[in-house]
């Protein structure tokens, strides 16, 4: 298993028994306020570029104090990674 990260945001490479390859984005956000989310997940860049992925499903908890967590697992695929600009990852 490879595991990237970077603040509350990880990538997360594994190769199976059968040598197939599963990546995934891990998220997380808190908040100081509970606003059950919609579906849909926006990743803004510093470059002002946006990425949507609309029918992901935002999980949610609260978190220590009075924060809230937002988290989510994405499955990405290498088409995906391209559009994010994730491939310099996807080669380790």
């Amino acid at each position: 298993m490879y595991r990237y990260r970077k603040g509350d945001v990880s990538i997360i490479k594994y190769v199976n028994v059968d040598s197939t390859k599963n990546t995934y984005l891990y998220i997380k956000a808190t908040s100081t306020y509970l606003t059950p989310p919609e579906n849909g997940v926006i990743f803004l860049f510093k470059d002002g570029s946006k990425f949507n992925l609309p029918n992901q499903e935002i999980d949610y908890d609260s978190g220590s104090g009075s924060y809230w967590n937002y988290t989510d697992f994405i499955t990405i695929s290498c088409g995906t990674s391209a559009k994010m600009g994730l491939n310099s990852y996807f080669s380790k």
